[in-house]
């Protein structure tokens, strides 16, 4: 039985600039953590993790 979990990545009240400022730092932390995993699993391994990179849609 699966059993679904929820919960808040961010929980407050932002001015407009600020929030811009969180979801920006969000992107930025997450493309920055696909990076070192790509990398990561390169260097221990030789192998390129697909589900990292994306290639573009054009």
């Amino acid at each position: 039985m699966k059993t679904n979990l929820s919960f808040d990545l961010i929980n407050g009240t932002f001015h407009p600039a600020e929030a811009k400022n969180i979801l920006f730092t969000l992107i930025k932390d997450k493309i920055n953590f696909h990076e070192l995993e790509m990398f990561s699993a390169y260097e221990r391994y030789g192998i390129e993790l697909p589900h990292s990179k994306k290639e573009s849609l054009s």
